[in-house]
């Protein structure tokens, strides 16, 4: 934690500095960096307020320091950039001797960058998967799958109400929430966003599963009880079996946190007990860490979230090297993981080399 409020700091304060230096040389050094700090940390601060007082902090303010925090990072970079070519003697044209070219440099490349991403995300599109397990199925099922929705960070009912209509319009069998359906506080999640998830739609149900998120936003039994109310199945550590096609479901508890050892939820050991590892099994999972309890428990395909596919660079290149698959499918023996980058976002409002996406995974048997 220390290490991360650290780097936090140094990030903050050389974006500070940059933009002083190229916009704000005016001002006195010891007004203006102080702002330029807060406006650039302010969802960082945002969340420790709310997470210290337990106060609620609204969406909209939220979601302006989601923009702040974006335009930050790009900025960040793209100064770094002019600096190590400084640094390297590097010449970049009529640049090379400016602090206040540099900085309108960056500033539109931060704000192309941004607009491109911001409206990248609005682009959600449904990515289709045929999976070929290594057991009997009865017939095919078709899988409506998404997760990180993370209402209270830019989900706007309306939005979710045209993917609700949207995933009801691929007619799947079952429909499946992986997680991470509010983003930090229970409040979020209002009757106008539970009747978004009450229409969704199929002949064999509506299945959820915790994400890690909600553990960060209140209650856990309230939530639980509010996304039952919002007309979705939550299995956490249980196991359902539909005759008709002749497989499990099976739905895990969420780790914590990304760094969890996983203790806190039931040991793979006594989830199979709930289940019959021979018959074809399905596993909803949030966080993607290994293959490894997918496989102890027999299961043949295993739908998870939680990564965003990274949602902007450099972030998508950073969690492909934490997670075994960051988004798609990866295939290991009879053992099948497909993560899903995600419907909402979490942070800033933009997509850049991942996609917001549906999927519709149609799963046969042998």
């Amino acid at each position: 934690m220390i290490r991360i409020l650290l780097v936090n700091f140094i990030f903050g304060l050389y974006i500070s500095i940059r933009v002083y230096r190229a916009f704000f040389t005016r001002f006195r050094p010891y007004f203006a960096v102080p702002v330029i700090f807060v406006f650039a940390q302010s969802f960082f601060i945002l969340k420790f307020i709310g997470y210290v007082t337990g106060a609620y902090v609204p969406d909209w303010i939220m979601s302006v320091s989601y923009v702040f925090l974006g335009v930050a990072v790009y900025m960040f970079l793209y100064f770094l950039l002019f600096d190590v070519l400084w640094v390297l003697r590097l010449r970049y044209g009529p640049f090379s001797g400016s602090r206040r070219l540099v900085g309108a440099a960056v500033l539109a490349l931060t704000l192309v960058t941004f607009a491109y991403g911001y409206y990248h995300q609005l682009d959600t599109i449904v990515k289709y998967y045929d999976v070929e397990i290594n057991k009997p199925l009865k017939e095919p099922v078709r899988l409506a799958v998404f997760s990180d929705v993370h209402v209270g960070s830019g989900m706007t009912v309306e939005r979710l109400n045209e993917y609700a209509d949207r995933i009801n319009a691929l007619e799947p069998d079952m429909i499946l929430v992986v997680g991470d359906i509010i983003d930090s506080d229970l409040r979020s999640f209002t009757e106008e966003f539970r009747s978004s998830f009450r229409r969704l739609k199929a002949p064999m149900g509506v299945y959820a599963v915790l994400g890690n998120h909600e553990y960060f936003s209140g209650d856990i039994k309230a939530v639980e009880d509010a996304i039952e109310d919002a007309g979705m199945k939550l299995l956490k550590d249980e196991a359902v079996f539909f005759e008709d096609k002749g497989f499990y479901l099976v739905g895990r508890d969420s780790i914590r946190h990304s760094v969890s050892s996983g203790d806190e939820r039931m040991p793979v050991t006594e989830l199979m007990k709930t289940f019959d590892g021979s018959m074809p099994v399905i596993v909803m999972d949030h966080v993607p860490r290994s293959v490894e309890d997918g496989k102890a428990m027999k299961a043949d395909l295993q739908l998870s979230g939680h990564t965003h596919g990274g949602q902007f660079f450099p972030v998508t290149e950073i969690v492909k090297l934490i997670y075994p698959k960051s988004a798609g499918l990866l295939k290991d023996g009879d053992f099948n993981l497909l993560v899903t980058s995600g419907l909402g976002l979490w942070g800033p409002p933009m997509r850049v080399g991942s996609d917001s996406e549906i999927l519709l995974v149609t799963v046969k048997g042998k």
